[in-house]
């Protein structure tokens, strides 16, 4: 009795300990991912979140070619296409739909998580605000959308321009397997700004290129305050 008294007090500190730390989000991923089979973030995800609805009032299909699907892809295509455990791979060609074709279970009508393609699609929201006059320029400093950014060192000078080419100088491991890097706590954290806002930077921007995932989270949140409302929203009524 005293045995499981002492272990129950272990947990319980320990659990209080990773709080405190910051490293609440563990236990979240933990049970999103080790204890579902997989060892990291997957495009089946998308059920265990919330999420905003991007809808189109007339949605246009793909034309297909007219050879659609009638040859098949080389062996060494499909070979690296299941090695990769590729769920769907589509070739358009000519603004037409020409193969298409899936694997494990999936199909046209499967929803999957989007991850990075909408790096891409922040980006032209970005594009889209700027046409319409709600960012002034690519070059606006962040700080002017977010003051506190004045303050923090090599994000001076930081600007809209930076994060869209990231080349921002964010101290941000783009590290996608270790759950105490900042992607698993802006991916299984409760506040993406607290996870991305948190971060220092290690350099000036402008100065040399890396991939984050943290530079497109930042430039969402300065493109969502300039046009007054979510991306999800915004990203419906304008494309």
């Amino acid at each position: 009795m005293t045995t499981l008294i002492y272990l129950a007090a272990f947990i319980i500190i320990a659990l209080a300990i990773f709080y405190i730390l910051g490293y609440g989000y563990l236990f979240n991923g933990i049970s999103k991912t080790y204890l579902r089979g997989k060892m990291s973030a997957n495009i089946d995800d998308g059920k265990f979140f919330s999420a905003n609805l991007i809808a189109t009032e007339s949605p246009v299909l793909w034309e297909e070619d007219p050879d659609y699907n009638t040859k098949e892809l080389p062996e060494n295509i499909t070979d690296n296409l299941t090695l990769s455990d590729t769920a769907s791979f589509i070739v358009i060609k000519d603004g037409k739909l020409l193969h298409e074709q899936y694997w494990k279970g999936y199909h046209a009508l499967s929803a999957t998580n989007s991850f990075s393609m909408a790096k891409a699609v922040t980006v032209m929201l970005l594009g889209k605000a700027m046409e319409e006059g709600k960012v002034k320029s690519i070059d606006d400093p962040f700080s002017d959308y977010f003051e506190e950014f004045k303050n923090k060192k090599f994000a001076e000078q930081l600007t809209l321009r930076n994060l869209a080419q990231m080349e921002s100088g964010l101290d941000w491991d783009e590290d996608y397997k270790n759950p105490f890097l900042p992607n698993a706590r802006a991916y299984y954290g409760r506040s993406l700004m607290k996870a991305t806002f948190s971060r220092k930077f290690k350099q000036n921007p402008g100065e040399s290129f890396e991939y984050q995932s943290g530079s497109t989270q930042l430039l969402g949140f300065a493109v969502r305050k300039a046009v007054r409302q979510s991306l999800a929203s915004y990203l419906s009524e304008k494309f």
